[in-house]
């Protein structure tokens, strides 16, 4: 990412545990391990530079559970 650039970032994760990471709407990454336990205790926008965390602002953050598709 480009500092000092505003960036859109999504995750989302399928019903087999799957994620994808788009960038500015383009899909940047979709290998992953799959983990389908449920994410808990998660610390939103939790910066920790020197432990391999991020150095960003967060301008909002939105989560959605959208039911499975049949």
């Amino acid at each position: 990412m480009t500092p000092e650039l505003w960036t859109h970032v999504a995750v989302t994760r399928d019903g087999n545990g799957g994620f994808r990471i788009y960038i500015d709407g383009e899909l940047d990454n979709a290998d992953s391990q799959p983990l389908k336990e449920k994410l808990t205790d998660l610390d939103i926008g939790r910066v920790a530079p020197a432990n391999g965390g991020t150095a960003a602002l967060l301008a909002e953050y939105r989560i959605w559970t959208l039911p499975q598709c049949e």
